[in-house]
Parts: C-alpha cells; sequence; structure tokens
C-alpha cells in the first residue's frame, strides 16, 4: 500500500500542478496547496526559474496534513515572492512535481519548455 502523500496522482498527459503560495510574512514557515490544471492557455500562472544549490540542506513547505523538503535557496525565493495578503499561483519544478516518482518526472519535464512558455511572466 502506498504511503499518503501530498501529490495526487497526475490522471492526463497535458495536466500539471500548480502551487498555491499562501499569504504571509517573510518570517512565517511556507505554505501552500496544490491543484492539478490543464495545460493550456486559459490558467494563469507565473513560473520560477531558480538554483537549486542541494547543498546547502532543506527545510519544509507545508503542504495540507504534509510537509514537503524544499532547498533553502527555494524556500528563500518563495518567502521573497509571497504576498501579504492573497495567495500566489506558481509553477515550481521542484514542488510541482513529484520528485519521488520516477514515471512523473519523465512525463513532466519533458513538458518544461511549454510550461515555462505558458506561464504570464517567468521569475528568475
Amino acid at each position: 500500500m502506498l504511503e499518503p502523500s501530498a501529490y495526487s496522482p497526475l490522471t492526463r498527459d497535458d495536466e500539471i500542478r500548480l502551487l498555491g503560495l499562501q499569504p504571509g510574512k517573510k518570517t512565517q514557515r511556507i505554505i501552500i496547496s496544490l491543484k492539478h490544471v490543464i495545460l493550456d492557455a486559459s490558467v494563469r500562472y507565473e513560473a520560477l526559474s531558480y538554483e537549486w544549490k542541494s547543498e546547502e540542506g532543506s527545510e519544509t513547505v507545508q503542504c495540507g496534513s504534509f510537509s514537503i523538503a524544499a532547498t533553502k535557496n527555494l524556500i528563500r525565493a518563495l518567502k521573497a515572492l509571497r504576498h501579504p495578503d492573497k495567495p500566489r499561483w506558481l509553477w515550481v519544478d521542484a514542488l510541482c512535481i513529484n520528485q519521488e516518482d520516477i514515471d512523473e518526472k519523465s512525463k513532466q519535464i519533458p513538458m518544461m519548455r511549454d510550461i515555462y512558455s505558458g506561464a504570464t511572466i517567468v521569475l528568475v
């Protein structure tokens, strides 16, 4: 039996997850939600492109009742991007792709060009 996860399976070839970055102050823990969307022109989101820097170690973000590991570099970026009063919808490879699911990664990584080009803006 599979262990419970923050990631529900993607069911379509053109489906991605978006990260809802919940509002908060820069000093507060990062809280996110994940939703499935069909990758097409009607979906509005921003994409984050950043350097992983995994040698710095990791922290976690809260997604419902689950904690998901993220690099400290990503945590800093999310804290800087978080709005104080409203959610922000982002696509971030490290969190929107289930990094523990090799099959999912093999399907999602080739879609990254379309994901970045479909974003309203790419944040670097």
